[in-house]
């Protein structure tokens, strides 16, 4: 049996998860989108890594990187032998530490009296 302690935890957590999705529709973003901005957030790395990375469809992968550079979160370059390496922009970082800073703000609601 889960002890209260746990049940207010779940609670945050999923009260967390919910801004952050909030945050990251209120931005106009795809959740794929938004896995990719989280992906990028370390290094940059190859189109076709990131496609394994989030194993995702390489043309979802294709899809949300267009929708990002035209953003301007993301910056796609063209590798040697054809193949494109993506990464963060200055905008990109600032956006994606905006939508997880929505995560880790506390809860204004508090738990009800039982």
């Amino acid at each position: 049996m889960a002890s209260p302690h746990d049940h207010h935890g779940q609670l945050a957590a999923l009260r967390s998860l919910a801004r952050m999705l909030s945050a990251v529709e209120h931005h106009g973003l795809s959740a794929n989108e938004f896995r990719v901005l989280l992906a990028l957030a370390d290094e940059s790395c190859a189109l076709a890594e990131l496609t394994d990375r989030l194993d995702l469809p390489a043309v979802a992968v294709r899809a949300a990187t267009r929708h990002l550079a035209m953003r301007g979160l993301i910056r796609r370059r063209q590798g040697a032998r054809r193949k494109a390496r993506v990464s963060l922009t200055a905008a990109g970082l600032t956006t994606l530490r905006l939508l997880t800073a929505t995560a880790t703000q506390p809860d204004d609601l508090t738990p009800a009296s039982t």
